[in-house]
């Protein structure tokens, strides 16, 4: 089935087959939960439009110079530039979280045109945010398949797709339809309890004409929505998992769960196993067609870049003044369990373990965290 939502994006309109989807290219992003044994759920999502991805891209807070302390007089620093400037060499690799100054990599091979990676991700599991982070360590920026062909135009290593829970009829998100020739994956995902909520939250403000990731729409309107599209949006999460992880010409080479990738410990680990994985994919020189060598960000600057992008000033500006926790209803909170449940013990039983490890935390999770609405009201008695 087809959902019908009119929304307006930043520079590129985002369809389906039906016309129903317009502002999918700067989905719902960033949000600050966990899940380990108990994900804290927070709504306080990074999501940026496509010109404010580019302006993160390309801002002065994003290109640093290392520089050496030479004179110190009144207050004022004479620097001189050293030849490690815009090389990322100012590292903070004490795990403690706090904003590193470091630049993104600078891809200095102009002719490289490498096979992108495919990202997956249902709407708001943050893809969005790794926009900025394959940016930041590959020297080009991720880029969307709708209903233009911007990943076989333009150099990227990622090529960010919500098929099958959106699908347009050009077929460029379609891994099957044959366009992208990449037979490897990666797959962001996020708690469904939160991402629905996020979701619901981008195509507000979109149809509202508010600024992205500024206001959290009124409760009686998340409610309502969540009435209507709860079943239709739990089947579409499910089964995108479940399409990538059946796919015959394409592997799904890692799980990239949300929760993980924005955590202090984590996140960084993460996103180095990301790293390790766009290295293997093929590359060309677009001059002389012949295989090329490439070069992106090394393993001692990726923590550092990772905190600039997800803590510190290399991530979206704006966020959205959180007035009340989503809430569900017992019976749509049995759904989710109930949901997980078979995925776990049907559906994905020959899937790599890591996923379904993923899905036990969060059937875990929602067990103990999901707030719920009595009566019209949230229940005081569930602890967010």
């Amino acid at each position: 089935m087809q959902e019908t939502v009119t929304t307006e994006s930043a520079g590129t309109n985002e369809m389906t087959s039906t016309k129903e989807t317009e502002a999918l290219q700067s989905s719902p992003e960033n949000g600050n939960e966990k899940t380990k044994e108990t994900i804290v759920s927070t709504e306080t999502t990074e999501m940026t439009t496509t010109k404010e991805v580019e302006a993160l891209q390309t801002s002065p807070e994003n290109t640093n110079e290392n520089t050496k302390e030479t004179t110190v007089s009144k207050g004022t620093t004479e620097t001189t530039k050293t030849k490690e400037a815009n090389t990322n060499r100012t590292n903070d690799d004490s795990g403690s979280g706090s904003t590193s100054e470091c630049a993104d990599f600078e891809q200095t091979n102009k002719d490289l045109w490498p096979t992108p990676l495919w990202l997956a991700a249902y709407p708001g599991s943050g893809s969005v945010m790794w926009t900025l982070l394959v940016r930041a360590t590959t020297g080009f920026p991720g880029h969307w398949a709708y209903n233009t062909d911007s990943c076989t135009r333009q150099q990227s290593f990622t090529c960010q797709t919500h098929w099958p829970a959106i699908k347009n009829g050009y077929g460029f998100g379609d891994p099957i339809s044959g366009k992208l020739r990449s037979d490897r994956a990666l797959f962001m995902i996020r708690n469904p309890r939160n991402v629905i909520p996020s979701y619901f939250n981008y195509q507000w403000e979109t149809k509202n004409q508010v600024k992205s990731h500024s206001e959290q729409a009124p409760e009686s309107e998340w409610r309502s929505w969540r009435d209507k599209q709860f079943r239709k949006q739990m089947g579409k999460w499910k089964n995108m998992i479940f399409g990538w992880q059946q796919l015959q010409n394409t592997t799904t080479v890692l799980y990239l769960p949300y929760e993980r990738l924005i955590d202090d410990t984590d996140g960084p680990l993460l996103m180095q196993r990301a790293v390790n994985e766009i290295r293997k994919q093929s590359a060309v020189n677009r001059s002389t067609h012949e295989s090329a060598v490439f070069n992106i960000a090394p393993d001692k600057d990726i923590p550092c870049l990772w905190r600039r992008i997800v803590k510190g000033d290399g991530r979206s500006k704006s966020k959205r003044v959180k007035k009340y926790t989503p809430s569900y209803t017992q019976e749509q909170k049995q759904t989710l369990l109930d949901m997980l449940d078979d995925a776990i013990q049907q559906d994905f039983v020959d899937a790599p373990l890591n996923i379904l490890d993923i899905l036990q935390g969060y059937r875990d999770d929602i067990a103990v965290n999901t707030p719920l609405e009595i009566d019209g009201e949230e229940d005081p008695t569930v602890k967010v």
